[in-house]
């Protein structure tokens, strides 16, 4: 499946027409990237693709605890004058070899005093169905199960908390159930153990009976009881996502009052005690270099010309040395010209020496006032030399510092007073503390629905001991009997079928969680295997000492990681060729974490991976990673003068 194109209309905060090619073609560039602020509208357009999959069911960011009625009422963009609103998902989906275009288009308008109902139409190939538009709600799970929709539109900021064990537990039921189908075995299961039971009760006397009233009476408020503590579990989460987005709020505010900067001001001073001291050794070196040959560096060129005359001075010592053998030469030749030349002969041969000594002479007729060995220049120059390139660096390095010292001082300034921002303190600690507070209540819940679960199967084993009892002995009691026995036989292979699926299954997902995990955490050595309890679902990390890993002592990026690595193997393991939606996918990461994602995750989640991201998150060097991997680039920001937010090509003012 890959989504082709969104048609907005008066959706949330997109005010009028917006229409977005999400469509991508080629299998090495499965990305598109959205980038945008916080409430630019990144969330809002996350939930128009779930509202036009599943309407009332869909998981919506602000639905809450909103009717479905009030919830459309409150989505349809309240500066527009039109009252209508509509979301349309275009996407091409391939069953065997047959390939079709679905476009489904949710639509709804708000009028006065009465309830508001959508109206779905399904279009495949540009033509009305009108089977999938009456029946889209059980249609759709042909496509993304709603059951499986966690594993393909998730939010990074929230998905670390699927590393709880008892939420990735629950997850990982779900995911495994739906992908292996077993609900209908569930299903099975509990429909032949009602037959049982109605086979048995007609066997029973009044004894017997009266016990079964009062066990069923006592399975009645159990569940109930379960209903409730289910009911105040899902309140707890939905207070605990609330709480968690006014922290986000009340972070962003100190962000930018610079209140957050408060708990590095100790690390900044730090930091600039240690550049200022690198700075003052820079200068002490610098000052060093100027007092050895450096300052000679300004007369080069009076170095260069007294090392020429040095050199001459040298040639001309050499020549007076030379003189002295050269005319005794000369001597022993013209005498042995004597004997062998004419006088003719020999009075030139003595003018061309004569001539000869003399250029020679007057060639080298300099005043000699140095005295200097030509030597020392080289040195000079050597050491000259030496000093301009540690000075050039020192400079470098100095200018670095200064940079560096000014950008320390930028980020002092900008930390405000304690007391002007106290406030803003005191209403982050308030909200943590009520996040503490509710993180209590629901381990406190989950003990107790654990508790009401353990008492609901003992109650449940009561039940099947007394209806076991048998007291009649006429044909049909007999035939009761053989048929409960068969049924008891029937429900023992159908459960022992679907515990040998779900363990031959788990193993596999085991190693693939381990997999996915190693690919994305660089400390390769933290987890050395992953187990899945078959029937609680319990997921436990082993370390290299064999010793169980609690997740807690994993970093708050080591637990996002664990949860993606888990959501990408289930998704694997689903077959399904469906699209990966994420909000925020990096923004609790540190910087060699994203790597991993970057280089590892988003280009093999899936085959369409469609990433909305803040500017602090996929930008940079973790931007050309990614790169070549994207099929389209899009910038979502809101226009104050339109009072709309709008969607344009290009990521952050990068062009395709």
């Amino acid at each position: 499946m890959i989504f082709e194109q969104v048609k907005l209309h008066n959706f949330g905060i997109y005010q009028g027409e917006h229409t977005v090619d999400l469509n991508v073609m080629d299998h090495s560039k499965p990305i598109v990237l959205f980038g945008g602020l916080n409430g630019g509208g990144k969330t809002t357009f996350l939930d128009s693709l779930q509202l036009a999959l599943y309407g009332k069911n869909a998981k919506c960011s602000n639905r809450g605890k909103l009717s479905y009625s009030d919830y459309l009422k409150q989505a349809v963009n309240r500066y527009s004058e039109s009252k209508f609103a509509s979301v349309a998902l275009s996407f091409r989906h391939t069953q065997r070899t047959e390939t079709k275009r679905y476009e489904v288009i949710r639509s709804w308008e708000t009028l006065a005093n009465k309830e508001i109902t959508d109206k779905v139409q399904v279009l495949v190939n540009g033509e009305l169905d009108s089977l999938l538009t009456d029946n889209w709600n059980d249609f759709v799970s042909e496509f993304i199960p709603q059951s499986m929709s966690e594993l393909f539109f998730f939010d990074g900021e929230k998905v670390e908390d699927l590393a709880d064990p008892a939420r990735s537990a629950q997850l990982l039921k779900t995911g495994i159930e739906a992908l292996l189908g077993l609900e209908l075995f569930t299903q099975l299961s509990k429909d032949l153990n009602s037959q049982k039971r109605r086979r048995q009760e007609r066997n029973l006397d009044s004894s017997a009976t009266k016990k079964v009233d009062e066990l069923k009476q006592r399975k009645d408020l159990l569940d109930k009881n379960l209903l409730t503590i289910e009911e105040n579990i899902q309140k707890v989460l939905d207070d605990e996502n609330a709480l968690a987005a006014q922290l986000k709020d009340i972070e962003i505010q100190m962000q930018t009052s610079g209140a957050s900067l408060l708990d590095d001001l100790n690390d900044i001073q730090l930091d600039r005690r240690a550049i200022a001291s690198k700075l003052e050794a820079v200068d002490h070196n610098l000052i060093k270099l100027a007092a050895g040959a450096m300052p000679l560096a300004i007369a080069q060129n009076l170095l260069k010309e007294t090392k020429q005359q040095a050199l001459l001075e040298d040639e001309i010592i050499g020549f007076d040395n030379a003189q002295k053998h050269i005319k005794a030469n000369n001597d022993k030749l013209l005498k042995r010209l004597k004997a062998l030349a004419t006088n003719d002969m020999i009075e030139q041969v003595n003018n061309l020496l004569n001539s000869i000594w003399k250029e020679s002479e007057n060639s080298l007729s300099q005043d000699k006032y140095l005295g200097t060995n030509p030597v020392i220049f080289n040195f000079a120059e050597s050491a000259i030399e030496s000093d301009k390139s540690e000075s050039t660096e020192l400079l470098r390095q100095k200018k670095e510092l200064r940079e560096t010292l000014a950008l320390l001082d930028k980020k002092l300034d900008a930390i405000p007073d304690s007391e002007s921002v106290k406030d803003q303190i005191e209403t982050k600690g308030r909200i943590e503390a009520s996040i503490a507070h509710s993180k209590t209540t629901l381990d406190s819940l989950m003990e107790e629905m654990a508790l009401c679960k353990a008492q609901i199967n003992e109650n449940e084993a009561r039940l099947d001991a007394t209806l076991i009892q048998k007291n009649a002995e006429d044909f049909e009691g007999k035939r009761n009997e053989q048929v409960a026995e068969h049924l008891v036989e029937m429900k023992g292979i159908v459960d022992a079928f679907k515990a040998q699926l779900i363990k031959e299954n788990i193993a596999t997902l085991e190693k693939r969680i381990k997999s996915k995990f190693d690919s994305l955490e660089r400390k390769s050595e933290l987890v050395a295997k992953v187990k899945i309890n078959p029937t609680t679902f319990n997921l436990t990390l082993l370390g290299l000492d064999g010793l169980t890993l609690d997740t807690k002592r994993l970093s708050a990026g080591e637990r996002q990681l664990l949860s993606v690595a888990i959501l990408w193997a289930l998704a694997e393991a689903s077959g399904k060729e469906i699209p990966t939606i994420i909000d925020t996918p990096m923004g609790r990461l540190d910087g060699k974490h994203r790597t991993k994602l970057v280089e590892n995750y988003f280009p093999e989640a899936a085959g369409q991976v469609i990433l909305l991201s803040t500017d602090e998150e996929i930008t940079g060097q973790y931007y050309k990673k990614l790169k070549p991997s994207v099929a389209k680039e899009y910038h979502i920001s809101y226009e104050e003068t339109a009072k709309t937010s709008t969607i344009t090509e290009g990521y952050f003012g990068e062009s395709e």
